[in-house]
């Protein structure tokens, strides 16, 4: 599901908000729904075109309530200090994309309990303001849809409390067992358990709705397997994360990293650079200064267009933004700065001075080594 593209319609509170591709299938399924059979059922004999309208702006409405349930948790965590790189619109609602995990279970249970909250409140919010309406003798083409949504809030903010990882309501738990046991990961690994236990009884349970009842139930179905497999990969990605926190980017850095003049010949350095892990930086300098980095692909491309007289910086580019880390930093740090910057490996440096270089095989490396302890 997340390897389909996303498109970038904005910001909002600064943070990015993509819509995936699979979004627009659901707002489609969800207008769909609402236009033949929703709004038919509890308002018969209205024309055609006024349902379709209620179901676009009650499809519109409904995706709205979802970013200001995302981008609640993503306020949440900003506050706390943790960076929001993006919130995204996929087919099973959204998901807030942070740059690194809460850093104890108080501000775990506190980003948790935003979303649900804020969809109780917009539920009491729409149940009133349909009250109003209709007191004041609105059209139920305008109120129709203002009810739905408060149904729809109340529903997600149920459906999210469920204590099952990586719903809010397994977040609460993972929260409270990282309080009892001191543990993350084990109480990461025990939520988990549970939102895929969780899944596996959502599917089970629509799987039997489809055969009693038919086809309307596979949603549901779609929707416990999606669970079960979110929970299992999530714990998977916490494993991962944990693992490459707990490591310095000074203990995985090569070091010393190899150092250039932008004035040497590349003939001359080109077989050194070749002993550097694939697309790693090299460190080009001018009168002791760092001015550019390089890497051995990009020198041996200016030998064979240049010639032998090619120097260094002929094959030298700007330090990319991000492209240093400090070596007291993290891997999960430095894992974040590699995707940011598109690079195969940063720089290192330690109070001021180049200290060493940090390739992606070593941080990939960390990280496998993790990925194959969590079973």
């Amino acid at each position: 599901m997340f390897d389909l593209p996303s498109i970038r319609i904005g910001r909002v509170f600064g943070i990015p908000l993509e819509l995936n591709v699979s979004w627009f299938v659901v707002f489609a399924a969800v207008a769909s729904v609402l236009t033949f059979s929703y709004f038919p059922t509890e308002f018969p004999g209205r024309a055609l075109w006024v349902n379709a309208a209620s179901g676009i702006i009650g499809a519109l409405l409904f995706f709205g309530s979802i970013v200001a349930h995302e981008f609640s948790h993503s306020l949440v965590a900003r506050r706390g200090g943790i960076a929001v790189d993006k919130v995204t619109l996929f087919m099973f609602g959204g998901v807030s994309q942070l740059s690194e995990e809460p850093r104890g279970p108080g501000r775990e249970l506190a980003m948790a309990v935003a979303g649900p909250l804020l969809s109780v409140v917009l539920s009491v919010v729409f149940f009133v303001a349909r009250d109003v309406m209709q007191s004041a003798g609105v059209s139920n083409v305008w109120w129709a849809p203002v009810e739905y949504l408060g149904v729809v809030n109340g529903a997600v903010a149920v459906f999210n409390f469920l204590p099952g990882y990586p719903l809010d309501g397994g977040r609460v738990l993972r929260a409270y067992l990282w309080w009892a046991t001191g543990d993350r990961l084990r109480a990461t690994r025990l939520a988990s358990g549970a939102g895929q236990a969780l899944g596996l009884a959502i599917a089970a349970g629509a799987a039997v709705g489809v055969v009693v009842q038919g086809w309307e139930w596979i949603w549901m179905l779609l929707v416990g397997l999606f669970l079960r497999q979110l929970a299992a990969s999530s714990m998977r990605e916490q494993a991962v994360r944990l693992a490459l926190a707990a490591v310095s980017v000074g203990q995985a850095m090569d070091a010393p990293a190899l150092v250039l003049t932008s004035v040497q010949s590349v003939a001359a350095v080109l077989p050194a650079s070749l002993s550097t892990p694939a697309g790693s930086p090299i460190a080009v300098v001018d009168g002791g200064s760092l001015v550019a980095v390089t890497d051995a692909a990009a020198l041996a491309r200016s030998m064979s267009t240049t010639g032998p007289d090619a120097t260094v910086a002929s094959a030298a580019r700007p330090v990319p933004a991000g492209g240093l880390i400090d070596a007291r930093a993290s891997l999960e740090a430095a894992a974040r700065a590699l995707q940011v910057s598109g690079e195969h490996g940063l720089l290192v440096v330690r109070d001021g001075r180049l200290a060493g270089v940090l390739s992606s095989d070593a941080v990939s490396r960390v990280a496998a080594s993790a990925g194959t302890r969590v079973v």
